[in-house]
């Protein structure tokens, strides 16, 4: 079974939602509070096998019980017992190559189901398999439910680990063909009776002893009083059959050893057509883990791909997002209720592994190098500690460097994907920019760069009072030495005379112009990568920031007031 489509309406924090779906993988991506598990949450429900599935108010979009919840999940590869007209053949609907629903099937459309759960004020859920002709429909009991085999893999892993109702493992014996049920209840059985309770002593006197003591009350048993197991004392809904390492249960084992296991046990079952819903898979996982997990999966539902299941997760990690192929990421964002699910194109692969997270925030500061990166975590934390502001990350905005020329296109990329984007470039280049500045402001893309013709070492040098040039230079030396910067400032000077100390007081005293210091000091740093490193770009953005009071009407401090505004804008 494969899921083609999803409708959402008044479920937790989901108004709305409509969501196509075209491949045997997905990976949902998208910063916090996009609704991503309670999507999965919702698929759950709608296809759960459960029959007393417990609802509350707060199930519902912001509490409003006047509003039923609606989950409508449209399923392909469906059992071919659904398909006769005694069942639900007279609701088939079709599934278009181009990912759409008829409600008549057309010619070439895969036969699919739509399975309705609806729950109005009264919290009772109701299943039924629908479509326009018959939105009635017709009731779908637990036990078919159950036939479509969709399994959860959420934060109780350890169920997995026992033959019992529900578990991997049950759903594993007898590979599925038979209920587990009634091989899991004589194995209890046959434990009691290998136990022989009442051949130990001190049990059998004491029960002795008990039934004198009854009979002296007026009981009379039936038979006489034995010690025994208890079938009740064996819970077989829990399951008290657990798999073991020797003789260690497997539930003692690490947490990432006991979701390599649960996973492993239910994608064998999603190679026989089963749904697999796992909510951040990377939990309790090293990033080689995780690799081989996703290869794994892969090979799993393209073994056959006309019969394999499908799994459905959600994810945090940078590993997952870059691994997988972007055909099977899709990013998930939320409006004022209404969730919107976007697949990432193919054409986006490079960026994604480049800068993967970038996609997972509300807001992207894509950044032309890592200098403006550096310069804007400086910035981040002066106003947390200077300015009591939230953290960047609280308001989801999430800074990434654009590798130079390709930063305009990322902007470009991210922007499309629903993302707000904000463009931070040096003014040096704007001519050569593709997308152009125009093109970016039309899709709603923040641009800011240096009105100048500068790079960002060029302005601030320009900008920064004497005092903060000392350090600047200061800074550069002890990172790239002294006679290097020395020598690269000296040559752009247009002195004729011999080389100096790096007092550049002395340099003003040897008759070089201060302006002619502060742009060979701005293009050395420029060409010669002073600041091209994350940390160093903090330390730059350090010097500016305790600068600030001499900086009234420079382009410096309006552009640090533009980027703030951006982001808590």
């Amino acid at each position: 079974m494969q899921i083609r489509h999803v409708q959402i309406k008044n479920f937790r924090g989901i108004k709305q939602l409509e969501w196509s779906i075209h491949s045997p993988i997905v990976c949902l991506i998208g910063a916090g509070d996009s609704t991503k598990s309670t999507v999965l949450d919702a698929i759950e429900y709608a296809l759960s096998p459960r029959w007393n599935l417990t609802f509350e108010d707060c199930d519902f979009h912001a509490g409003n019980t006047d509003n039923p919840i609606e989950i409508i999940v449209t399923v392909g590869q469906i059992p071919d017992e659904f398909v006769k007209q005694e069942k639900f053949g007279l609701l088939m609907r079709g599934w278009s190559p181009q990912h759409e629903i008829h409600d008549e099937p057309q010619d070439g459309d895969e036969h699919v189901l739509s399975i309705k759960l609806k729950v109005e004020k009264s919290l009772e859920p109701e299943w039924g398999v629908v479509c326009d002709r018959d939105t009635e429909g017709r009731t779908i009991s637990s036990k078919d439910r159950e036939k479509l085999g969709m399994n959860r893999l959420g934060a109780f892993i350890d169920k997995h680990l026992y033959w019992g109702q529900g578990s991997a493992l049950s759903s594993l014996t007898t590979d599925g063909k038979e209920n587990a049920a009634p091989v899991i209840v004589d194995a209890h059985r046959q434990a009691r009776e290998a136990a022989k309770v009442e051949d130990i002593d001190v049990f059998k006197s004491t029960a002795d002893r008990a039934e004198k003591i009854a009979e002296e009350l007026g009981y009379k048993p039936k038979n006489n009083l034995r010690p025994a197991l208890d079938p009740r004392s064996i819970n077989i809904g829990l399951g008290a059959i657990a798999i073991h390492d020797g003789n260690i249960p497997l539930r003692l084992t690490g947490l990432g050893s006991r979701k390599l296991f649960a996973l492993g046990i239910q994608l064998a079952c999603v190679e026989d057509g089963a749904l697999l819903l796992i909510d951040e898979i990377e939990n309790g996982l090293e990033p080689h883990r995780i690799r081989h997990l996703l290869n794994h999966l892969e090979k799993a539902v393209n073994k056959d791909p006309s019969q394999a299941g499908q799994v459905i997760m959600t994810s945090h990690s940078y590993t997952v997002i870059v691994e997988l192929p972007v055909t099977y990421v899709y990013v998930a964002r939320s409006v004022d209720g209404v969730t919107i699910i976007k697949n990432v194109p193919k054409e986006l692969q490079p960026t994604v592994r480049a800068v993967p997270d970038s996609l997972l925030g509300n807001k992207v500061i894509v950044c032309e190098g890592k200098t403006e990166v550096g310069f804007i975590r400086a910035l981040s934390n002066y106003w947390i500690e200077q300015k009591s502001r939230s953290p960047i990350s609280y308001h989801g905005v999430v800074v990434v460097d654009g590798v130079g020329t390709s930063s305009p296109n990322r902007a470009s990329e991210l922007a499309d994907l629903g993302y707000s984007t904000c463009l931070f470039i040096d003014g040096d280049k704007l001519n050569e920019l593709q997308p152009d500045v125009n093109s970016l402001d039309e899709k709603g893309i923040k641009v800011l760069h240096w009105s100048q013709p500068k790079a960002i070492e060029q302005a601030i040098a320009s900008d920064i009072s004497w005092g903060a040039i000392k350090n600047l230079i200061d800074l550069a030396i002890k990172e790239k030495g002294d006679e290097s910067v020395i020598d690269a400032v000296w040559s752009r000077t247009g002195s004729s005379g011999g080389k100096t100390s790096n007092n550049i007081n002395e340099w003003l005293a040897a008759g070089i112009p201060e302006e002619s210091i502060r742009n060979a000091i701005g293009e050395s740093a420029k060409v010669k990568e002073w600041f091209k490193r994350i940390d160093m770009g903090e330390e730059l953005c350090k010097i500016v920031l305790a600068d600030l009071p001499n900086l009234s009407g420079k382009e410096t401090l309006s552009m640090i007031e533009r980027i703030e505004g951006w982001i808590y804008g």
